[in-house]
């Protein structure tokens, strides 16, 4: 998972993850039959590990949207020192990879996506039994926009967007639900 993760699907090459694995060609095929089936099964261990790194901190008790806020924080400020490494999101990755997935790995995604919206839908529910969220704020629309804002900035953040102009857009983005 980790060599997919840092490298894409692209370059990480059969060599490059036998070396990780320290295994070789024959245990390689032998354990999990081609790059495909490893990708997806790597896939599946990052959704998982996304749902309890990420998606927990969603479900945080609090305020919703003070709960939000933070979440959003804690993206932009992934590489400064102290905080979680940089890395583009495994999915997006995935996402804007030059390669034709599999089918199933199409779904995986289009999962993951499903979740995401889903956990921001919880929180903006919440925010709203709360009555912290605007009024007239389309709740599947909303959870929808703040996956686009989640998936936007991992791919700024890559692109060179500074820590500020990253704490920006989740000002920008929190302001249109409050």
């Amino acid at each position: 998972m980790e060599t997919f993760w840092d490298h894409g699907y692209e370059h990480a090459s059969t060599a490059r993850l036998e070396q990780r694995m320290q295994i070789g060609r024959s245990s390689f095929y032998a354990s999990f039959g081609s790059k495909d089936e490893l990708y997806a099964e790597a896939m599946d261990l990052y959704i998982d590990d996304f749902r309890r790194r990420v998606l927990d901190r969603l479900q945080t008790e609090g305020p919703a949207l003070e709960g939000l806020e933070r979440f959003f924080q804690g993206v932009a400020d992934r590489g400064r020192p102290g905080a979680e490494r940089l890395r583009f999101c495994m999915v997006v990755r995935a996402s804007l990879s030059t390669t034709d997935h599999p089918v199933r790995i199409k779904k995986r995604i289009a999962q993951f996506i499903s979740e995401l919206d889903d956990a921001f839908y919880g929180v903006l529910r919440r925010a709203r039994e709360e009555g912290t969220l605007r009024a007239g704020t389309q709740l599947r629309e909303a959870a929808r926009y703040l996956t686009t804002t989640f998936q936007a900035m991992n791919v700024a953040a890559h692109a060179g967007r500074s820590r500020r102009e990253l704490r920006e857009i989740v000002a920008r983005a929190l302001d249109t639900l409050r």
